[in-house]
């Protein structure tokens, strides 16, 4: 009897000595851990998959923090034009105007418009480059259909165009195979300003993030309004830099057209401001912009007080506006590079 379990046991050892795993006839991997327990490869495969992508980072819709995104066909004065925040809630407008559909209540022409706000369902991944949401939500300030006549102009509120009939918005991330978008998406952005032939022929995969209302085939794309910012300030020192030339070398101009180039200088930095303070405004915090505002209305009072100070001394003179205008110009491009400083710390 002793020498049967001895035989037993010997027999019991060498199985699990020399089989760290088998094959069951569905073909699965079974592996014995060292408690002696049975263990499914695939069922381990599996779970390490699952939370290797658990780990992943995965889209958000703060990567859209400071992107505008453009619905337009580059041909005509229309644009839908839009902002999402990190929780998915967006906000924009569309316009298009008609100068010649214009009667003597309206002179100035009709302008289909509509300012909007709503809310992007959570986003779901599709493919490596695409994910899917929705409109949970959208509201207009004034009621489709409605219109109403302001300043000589007929306004026809009408709905976003490029929103019109979600079913599913896609969403493409930067680096999708252009060869993978779809036609009716590339229809639309090929053609918008941004995205010239040397685009369409170098490119290999999409440069910035789109959107795409699959079921009315109309694309948005994406970009940086700091980029955009800083790109539009190299182009207005130039065009500020050709204005002060004319008027200190040109002998032909007449008090009027000095008077006018440097209302034009001070028009164009205030511009650059008004840009820069609403990136200011989207970025900083509660705390944060109460004290920008409160520094900048300071600002305000001591350029007021400061270009009537340079006209006090021409007063009721030809050349009131000039300088004036050139003092305003002066200051607000201080302030612009002022405030850059803080842009380009965001």
């Amino acid at each position: 009897m002793k020498k049967l379990l001895c035989l037993f046991f010997t027999l019991v050892c060498i199985s699990l000595t020399g089989c760290g795993s088998e094959k069951v006839d569905n073909n699965t991997e079974i592996l014995v851990n060292e408690t002696g327990l049975a263990e499914n490869v695939s069922e381990i495969e599996e779970t390490e998959k699952e939370e290797s992508i658990s780990e992943e980072e995965v889209f958000s819709f703060t990567e859209f923090k400071n992107l505008n995104f453009s619905f337009l066909s580059g041909a005509g004065g229309w644009s839908t034009e839009m902002t999402v925040a990190g929780d998915g809630t967006f906000k924009g407008i569309y316009h298009d105007s008609d100068m010649g559909d214009n009667s003597d209540e309206y002179p100035n022409g009709t302008q289909y418009y509509c300012s909007f706000s709503g809310k992007f369902t959570k986003p779901v991944q599709k493919e490596e480059y695409i994910y899917s949401t929705t409109i949970e939500s959208i509201s207009y300030d004034h009621p489709v259909g409605t219109e109403e006549i302001k300043d000589g102009i007929r306004y026809i509120y009408s709905e976003a165009y490029g929103l019109d009939n979600p079913e599913e918005i896609l969403i493409y991330l930067p680096g999708m195979p252009i060869e993978e978008l779809p036609e009716g998406y590339l229809s639309w952005v090929k053609t918008n300003w941004r995205m010239d032939y040397e685009f369409t022929a170098n490119e290999t995969s999409l440069p910035f993030y789109g959107l795409y209302n699959v079921n009315s085939e109309q694309g948005f794309s994406s970009y940086d309004i700091i980029d955009d910012l800083k790109q539009s300030l190299e182009y207005r020192e130039q065009e500020v830099s050709a204005l002060e030339d004319s008027i200190m070398q040109d002998p032909y101009l007449t008090q009027a057209d000095l008077n006018e180039k440097s209302q034009q200088m001070y028009e164009i930095w205030d511009l650059t401001l008004n840009e820069m303070w609403k990136i200011l405004k989207r970025n900083l915090n509660e705390e944060d912009m109460a004290a920008l505002t409160k520094e900048q209305l300071d600002w305000i009072a001591m350029k007021e007080a400061s270009m009537k100070e340079a006209g006090a001394e021409v007063e009721g003179g030809s050349m009131y506006a000039l300088v004036v205008y050139q003092r305003g110009a002066e200051l607000t491009k201080e302030r612009v590079y002022e405030l850059m400083e803080i842009v380009d710390e965001l």
